[in-house]
């Protein structure tokens, strides 16, 4: 007899059995059955597919189970919350692209500022010069249609000589930097409302084309016997150098009272 199948030693009380079953010998799947410890044939604990209702161990001996396969599940709640922070972690570029819009519009466009257009176009963060240049194209086009609406001429005239007294208004919560480009003349005022502190900010546009300081008493570029005045800065008007020192005078008058 073969010495790898165990027999059974048949142990009792001095009776003998009439007939003993002879062990025969059987083939099992290594993978499923092996000797325990103790020399005993014993089936192995089976791992079956996760998918579907599990199958009885009764299965015949000789079936070969199908291959298991590990996938990786991936928590959609958890995802999308990693991918978000991913997405709302700052970057150094982003930064800087955000700052640099947020601080052209203020400059730009005070009176239409609007932080989320910071934000929309920091996808423009790889190239610089597209991101401003496409910006101040966007923000000086916005300011030139908002300005036009809101230009004011006056026409004024005497023996000395006549023109017009034409401004464009603005008004935000905050300073503006310098007025923008705009379809304007010499002598064209721009006045800035800064809403916040109730203070404004007013500029002539000067005979080498570009925006300057303007104050109270300031000569008109080239209608020689007009001056500014400021005394409602809402209305700039050019005055006659006569009418502005009767101003004066009266002003001095109602002081001294």
């Amino acid at each position: 007899m073969d010495a790898s199948i165990p027999t059974v030693e048949l142990i009792g009380s001095g009776l003998q059995p009439d007939y003993v079953e002879p062990i025969q010998r059987q083939r099992f799947l290594k993978r499923r059955y092996s000797y325990d410890d103790s020399g005993t044939l014993v089936m192995r604990s089976i791992t079956f597919p996760s998918m579907g209702t599990p199958r009885s161990q009764t299965t015949d001996v000789f079936e070969e189970t199908a291959p298991k396969k590990s996938v990786k599940f991936v928590d959609a709640s958890a995802s999308s919350a990693t991918a978000g922070a991913a997405d709302s972690a700052p970057s150094p570029t982003k930064d800087w692209t955000v700052n640099t819009i947020t601080g052209l519009l203020q400059q730009a466009t005070p009176s239409t500022y609007n932080p989320g257009i910071a934000l929309a176009l920091a996808g423009l963060a790889e190239d610089r010069d597209a991101a401003e240049k496409m910006l101040r194209d966007h923000v000086h086009s916005l300011t030139e249609d908002s300005a036009k609406q809101e230009k004011t001429v006056k026409p004024f005239g005497s023996s000395t000589g006549s023109g017009d007294t034409i401004w464009f208004t603005t008004s935000s919560q905050s300073s503006m930097a310098k007025p923008p480009k705009i379809d304007c003349k010499t002598a064209d005022l721009y006045v800035h409302h800064n809403v916040a502190q109730d203070s404004y900010q007013i500029w002539m546009f000067s005979t080498v084309g570009q925006w300057e300081k303007a104050e109270h008493g300031d000569p008109h570029p080239f209608v020689k016997d007009r001056v500014l005045n400021l005394s409602d800065p809402d209305k700039p008007s050019w005055i006659t150098h006569a009418t502005a020192l009767t101003n004066k005078s009266r002003k001095k008058r109602k002081v001294a009272k």
